[in-house]
C-alpha cells in the first residue's frame, strides 16, 4: 500500500473511512455523553449520510479503502468486540496521520477510545506497512484531528483538549530527519465545542486559511523548531495571521469568519479534496456562502446526524495518499 502526504493542499487519491455498526450506533442511546455524542442520532439517517459522504468521495475520484476490510486477514487476531464497540471509530482521523512518508499512530486522550490504538496498530501489522515506511508512535496524547500541513515542510498543530504540548514536542522528535523543519503550535482555547484544531481552523487553498474569529482572539501561537538536536519552541506574540504570514509567506490571506452556531455544527471541519475545492456539510449555510465567496469549490453533503458525534468531512477521513505533482 502506497502511502504520502507532502500537503493538505495536493489533490487527495486514497483515503481510509469507516461506517460503524449498528451495535455501535445502538449504544450511543444509553449514554450519549459517555460515548461523546451531543445526541442519540437516528440510526437509519445516520448510515444513509454516511452512505452519501463515502459515494460523493468516490464521485470525486477518491479511493475509498473501508478499515473493516483492510483489518479481514486480522480477525483472528483481533477482539471481535472491538470494532462492535467503538462508534467514534468512525471519525477516523484521530487515530493516525501521513506525514510526509512517515505513518503516525495517535495517542488519544479520552480513555473511550484508546482502544482504537489497538486497532490501527493491527491495521499496520497486518498490511505490511511498518515494513515499508517508519512509524511513529508518540506516547503523549496528540490526535489527527490537531495536525495540517500546509507545505512540505511546515506543520501547523493545535494545542487542544486533545492534543498536548508534549505530544507535539514527541511528534516534532520523530520528525527530526525529515523536510519538517517548523511547526506552528495554535492554543486552543478549551471549549467543547473545540475539541480540536480542525473545529475552528480549516486550510481551504494554498495561500487561504479560515478561522473562527472568536477563538482566534485568545489563540496563542508557538513556533517550534525542528532542528537536528530536537525541537527548540519560543512563544510568538504576534496574531494567528500574523505569523502564517510571517511562516509561510506574506500573500497568505486569513478569513476571519463569526458564525457561532455552525461553529458547533462542524462547518470548519470541511475536507479538501484539492486546493481550492471541499467538502463540507450542507446545514452550515453561512460558512459554506463565504467559502464560495472566496472562489472555493463547496461540494455539500448532509450532515444532520453525523455531526452529532463531533466530527464532520474532515474527521471521517483519513488521508493515506495525495498527488503531490498536482501542484
Amino acid at each position: 500500500m502506497e502511502l504520502g502526504k507532502y500537503s493538505d493542499m495536493d489533490l487527495l487519491e486514497k483515503v481510509v473511512v469507516h461506517t460503524p455498526t449498528t451495535t455501535s450506533i445502538d449504544s450511543v442511546k444509553e449514554n450519549p455523553e459517555k460515548h461523546l455524542f451531543n445526541e442519540i442520532p437516528d440510526k437509519k439517517r445516520f448510515l444513509e449520510e454516511k452512505t452519501m459522504f463515502t459515494d460523493i468521495l468516490k464521485d470525486n475520484g477518491v479511493d475509498v479503502l473501508h478499515l473493516t476490510e483492510l483489518l479481514m486477514r486480522a480477525e483472528k487476531d483481533l477482539d471481535d468486540k472491538l470494532i462492535d464497540e467503538i462508534v467514534n471509530l468512525m471519525y477516523v482521523r484521530d487515530i493516525g496521520t501521513v506525514i510526509l512518508d512517515y505513518l503516525v499512530r495517535c495517542s488519544m486522550s479520552e480513555r473511550l477510545r484508546q482502544k482504537e490504538e489497538e486497532i490501527f496498530d493491527f491495521l499496520i501489522k497486518h498490511q505490511g506497512l511498518n515494513r515499508d515506511y517508519e512509524v511513529l508512535r508518540p506516547v503523549k496524547p496528540i490526535e489527527g484531528g490537531d495536525i495540517f500541513i500546509p507545505r512540505y515542510n511546515t506543520m501547523i498543530v493545535g494545542n487542544s483538549l486533545r492534543t498536548s504540548e508534549q505530544g507535539i514536542i514527541e511528534l516534532g522528535e520523530g520528525l527530526v530527519d525529515s523536510s519538517i523543519d517548523k511547526i506552528i503550535m495554535l492554543n486552543v482555547p478549551r471549549e467543547d465545542s473545540a475539541i480540536h484544531l480542525d473545529m475552528v481552523f480549516s486550510q481551504l487553498e494554498k495561500n487561504l486559511f479560515m478561522v473562527d474569529k472568536r477563538f482566534s482572539k485568545n489563540m496563542e501561537c508557538f513556533l517550534i523548531e525542528v532542528c537536528s538536536d530536537g525541537p527548540k519552541m519560543r512563544k510568538n506574540k504576534k496574531s494567528i495571521d500574523e505569523i502564517l504570514k510571517e511562516e509561510l509567506g506574506r500573500d497568505v490571506e486569513v478569513l476571519k469568519v463569526d458564525e457561532r452556531k455552525e461553529q458547533k455544527m462542524c462547518g470548519f471541519n470541511v475536507l479538501p479534496i484539492e486546493s481550492s475545492k471541499v467538502i463540507a456539510f450542507q446545514e452550515n449555510r453561512n460558512i459554506n456562502r463565504l467559502i464560495r465567496n472566496m472562489g472555493i469549490e463547496v461540494i455539500e453533503v448532509m450532515g444532520r446526524e453525523l455531526m452529532k458525534g463531533n466530527g464532520g468531512p474532515r474527521c471521517m477521513t483519513l488521508p493515506l495518499k495525495r498527488n503531490r505533482g498536482s501542484r
